[in-house]
């Protein structure tokens, strides 16, 4: 069995959360605001003076802090860096929301380095909440630690989706016949959802990167090793920074023991 990853530094996490945070304030000057502009990119997905702006936000404050590491993100090309680590953003997942005043969309920044996903933060400025994670320090929600549900069977659990038209017609009748709670808490915030135990499972899209062996699946966030761990769901071309989950097909298996060792100072809280 290989070495486990070492825990990521603390203060890492918490500029992380802190650029989120900060790109989120930006956002919420373009939102609800009348006569917003909405252009489409080449894949029909919509995007916003918003997303631009707090894409080269976030690009210009990593660039400061971290100038060897990678940024590749949403809207901009790639930006190379020679530190093996990368930053992926997405500015705002939820642009559909965001353009029709909805406020469950977020600003999503993480970063990998050469042990796999080290930092997740999800953050929905609309909402007043972000969700982060460091490796080996555990998950947060504003402030307070945060893990995933303790219910253990399908009867009665939540399951969450951004959108029924990718389900394999088979798959979306399964779920109907199950005795779940369906409801259509998606994009990033469903994850957020998953991550602070509030729902149970996100339905995730078929042709994402941590599928394509398996065909469709549930997913829940699962607690493992010392830590329990979230990353942003990034979408479009950005490659997605998931840390491992265990994929079970219309099921859900109760979480794993909780971590082990004392508390530590949650970084970001400030």
């Amino acid at each position: 069995m290989s070495d486990p990853a070492p825990p990521v530094d603390p203060a890492l996490v918490e500029h992380a959360v802190h650029i989120a945070r900060d790109a989120g304030e930006l956002t919420l000057h373009w939102f609800r605001r009348a006569g917003l502009a909405v252009e489409h990119k080449g894949d029909g997905s919509p995007v916003t003076e918003a997303d631009l702006a707090a894409e080269t936000f976030m690009r210009a404050e990593l660039a400061a802090a971290y100038p060897d590491d990678a940024v590749i993100g949403e809207e901009h090309a790639d930006a190379e860096g020679t530190s093996g680590r990368t930053w992926v953003i997405d500015p705002i997942d939820g642009t559909k929301a965001f353009t029709k005043s909805v406020p469950l969309y977020s600003n999503l920044l993480a970063l990998v380095d050469e042990h796999g996903p080290a930092v997740g933060v999800i953050n929905l400025p609309a909402l007043g909440e972000t969700v982060w994670a460091g490796r080996g320090l555990g998950a947060f929600h504003n402030g307070d630690r945060c893990r995933v549900s303790d219910h253990a069977s399908l009867d009665g659990a939540y399951v969450c989706t951004s959108e029924f038209g990718y389900w394999p017609p088979a798959d979306l009748a399964a779920v109907h016949a199950a005795p779940v709670q369906f409801r259509t808490w998606g994009d990033a915030y469903g994850y957020s959802l998953v991550a602070t135990g509030r729902a149970e499972a996100m339905g995730c899209r078929p042709d994402c990167r941590h599928h394509r062996r398996g065909g469709w699946k549930l997913h829940r966030l699962h607690r493992r090793g010392r830590s329990q761990r979230m990353a942003s769901r990034l979408r479009g071309r950005v490659q997605r920074p998931y840390p491992r989950r265990r994929a079970v097909h219309l099921e859900l298996k109760a979480p794993d023991a909780a971590p082990s060792g004392p508390d530590r100072e949650c970084p970001g809280s400030r």
